[in-house]
């Protein structure tokens, strides 16, 4: 209410309105690439907090220029990168057209640009276009947003050799970061997500609720000052998530004998085929090995005969047999999918993911 020229708030008579002990400072959409959309309510703290922890690691100056090619209504480009950007003191350019790789590439050269954060997919398209080191000015890079194998990482670390590279892992329920890999520990291991940001704590634990042993697989756990408050009118929901102060991420996780973090995939991807786990992100790491490969989604589905593998590819490939015999070489029996469809792209959202939702 206006009043006196000032606007003023007051609680109606009998209102059953309770205020939250921490009020809300924006609410995130989480990507929605395996279901709806949920909104993250995240708070001042959680904002600050994260952004404090990148901007420790993330060692961008006034003398960096920052390309922001991906929505600001993703968590990860609001908090990592312009955010982030700014308590740094870099510059920033936008880039708000359509996904384009190739794009990327001009717009790094023509402005001098010094850091750039994208997904695996995204990277791995620019790493195939980029030659003779074309974006010298390039220092640093984020790569975030899905799982990565070894071998992407390693393509993308050679086509970009005078880069910091930075591994990093996050969802939009943690504002989004949670851990990041030193750029240092990249060409060896290049599909690990690293080490919990300064103010996070995580932790995995097995069906049977214990923790976890260096390399046994399980649900990973976070908790920190970064976690969200829970999603906006969705009670049940958040009380799924949110245990004992701890956010349970629904993504299956292990810790190497290094120490470091590595994310196998979404537990509600996982695809259970006779007995056998396999995870798509797994299998999808092999695939992509190959260099006729461009991108590939690899999702279950069932049948008459039970749970089934089926996978969608882009590459260049003259027959889905030709695929087939790629696949039959490369994977154990179990994994090799019995539908494969070539195609000339897969859906994507404003960030570059992938959509598995809209691909099954």
């Amino acid at each position: 209410m206006d009043t006196n020229g000032e606007l003023t708030m007051y609680k109606l008579k009998d209102c059953q309105y309770i205020a939250p002990d921490e009020h809300p400072a924006l609410i995130m959409c989480t990507s929605g690439t395996t279901g709806k959309p949920k909104g993250a309510m995240l708070s001042e703290k959680n904002i600050l907090t994260n952004v404090s922890d990148i901007a420790d690691y993330f060692t961008m100056d006034k003398s960096d220029t920052i390309l922001i090619a991906r929505p600001l209504y993703h968590c990860a480009v609001l908090t990592g990168e312009f955010l982030t950007a700014i308590v740094r003191g870099a510059n920033i350019r936008f880039y708000s057209e359509q996904f384009n790789p190739t794009k990327m590439l001009e717009l790094i050269k023509e402005y001098g640009i010094t850091a750039f954060c994208g997904t695996p997919t995204l990277l791995s398209i620019m790493a195939r276009f980029n030659r003779n080191n074309a974006n010298a000015t390039l220092r640093q890079i984020c790569i975030s947003g899905e799982c990565m194998g070894s071998e992407t990482g390693r393509k993308i670390r050679a086509a970009f050799p005078a880069c910091r590279i930075y591994h990093i892992y996050g969802l939009t329920e943690a504002c989004p970061r949670v851990s990041y890999l030193p750029p240092e520990h990249f060409e060896e291991y290049p599909d690990c997500v690293g080490i919990p940001l300064k103010s996070v704590s995580i932790k995995i634990m097995n069906e049977q609720g214990n923790l976890c042993h260096a390399n046994e697989e399980g649900i990973l756990y976070v908790k920190g000052d970064n976690v969200m408050l829970g999603y906006y009118r969705e009670p049940e929901k958040t009380s799924n998530v949110l245990k004992d102060s701890w956010l349970c991420t629904g993504d299956i996780a292990v810790i190497n004998d290094a120490g470091f973090l590595k994310i196998k995939g979404r537990n509600d991807d996982l695809i259970i085929k006779s007995g056998m786990n396999v995870y798509p992100a797994e299998i999808e790491g092999v695939i992509k090995q190959d260099s006729r490969v461009k991108e590939v989604l690899v999702y279950g589905f069932q049948n008459s005969f039970g749970t089934q593998i089926g996978m969608k590819l882009v590459g260049d490939f003259s027959s889905t047999e030709e695929v087939k015999q790629y696949c039959m070489k490369a994977l154990p029996s179990f994994q090799v999918p019995s539908v494969i469809e070539l195609v000339d792209e897969l859906h994507k959202n404003g960030s570059g993911k992938i959509i598995r939702r809209k691909m099954l």
